[in-house]
């Protein structure tokens, strides 16, 4: 499960894991998109 989290909450300090994957899908998720996106529009024609 994903959502907010506290560094540190009512069941003690945040797992890392938890951190890790909020990290991994937040960033890494969106420069994998936007590097995708890229990738296509480098081929637009460009509009004057």
């Amino acid at each position: 499960m994903i959502g907010a989290g506290r560094v540190l909450g009512k069941n003690g300090p945040m797992a890392a894991e938890f951190f890790t994957k909020v990290i991994h899908i937040n960033l890494i998720g969106t420069f994998l998109c936007d590097k995708a996106a890229a990738a296509i529009m480098q081929h637009n024609t460009p509009e004057c």
